[in-house]
């Protein structure tokens, strides 16, 4: 059966028993309104795991977001999910629902000032049955937040007004969101030696403005906008590219 939504679920392989209970509870949800479950565990092998976890999270309908301090501690998920997440949420209302395992600091981690779901005290310290419970209760909220009449998202953001702005925001997303690598290979796909248009590595935003202004005819800038959309699907998702 084909899943008709996605909940990514973002733990520390560390609390795997924890996410297996999850699943479990879950698993009713799953079979009659044909949710899945999603977790990085399963990106199979020779994948490109960050391209597997953009489109994850950018297809998520919901979040599951297990926190504990191995979860606040696991550099992974703290550089590759938890910010993805954040910015789903915040642009487009994407429902997060954090679960506190244990004890840990997190009004110290970017989770500060999020509710938690399921009991207010961490899972650890409850038995077993209230445990179990706590984790019911989180699967009724997502039964509530994946209903038909849930928003589940906003709009997503306009396209840039006009080619210069478009501009503008090209800029700054090779500033924040790409690291060099990342943008030396835009420009050899789109047919553009590094050195044209590089600087030091460390000069991030001089190098996306001469590579903005290398390109300054539509055509190409409208390429540079795909091959971003293309790169990273979760930076322009469901974006017109304003140059075409």
């Amino acid at each position: 059966m084909i899943p008709d939504v996605t909940v990514f679920v973002c733990s520390s392989a560390a609390d795997a028993q924890w996410l297996t209970r999850l699943k479990v509870l879950c698993a009713p949800l799953a079979q009659a309104s044909r949710v899945l479950l999603w977790e990085d565990r399963q990106i199979t092998p020779g994948a490109n795991r960050r391209m597997a976890i953009e489109a994850a999270v950018a297809n998520a309908r919901a979040a599951v977001l297990l926190v504990s301090a191995a979860f606040l501690a696991d550099a992974p998920v703290q550089t590759d999910q938890v910010p993805l997440l954040l910015l789903r949420a915040q642009r487009d209302h994407l429902p997060l629902f954090p679960v506190l395992l244990g004890a840990c600091l997190v009004e110290q981690s970017p989770l500060a000032g999020l509710p938690f779901f399921g009991a207010a005290a961490p899972l650890d310290t409850l038995p077993p049955p209230a445990q179990d419970a706590a984790l019911g209760q989180v699967a009724r909220a997502l039964l509530s937040a994946l209903s038909p009449a849930h928003p589940l998202a906003a709009s997503p953001p306009p396209p840039a007004a006009d080619p210069q702005a478009a501009q503008h925001e090209l800029v700054r997303l090779l500033i924040e969101r790409f690291r060099q690598s990342e943008r030396e290979n835009l420009l050899r796909r789109l047919g553009v030696h590094p050195d044209d248009v590089t600087l030091r590595p460390e000069d991030r935003e001089q190098f996306a403005h001469a590579t903005v202004q290398h390109l300054d005819h539509l055509g190409r800038l409208a390429d540079l906008w795909d091959a971003i959309a293309a790169a990273r699907p979760l930076i322009l998702r469901d974006r017109p590219n304003p140059f075409r």
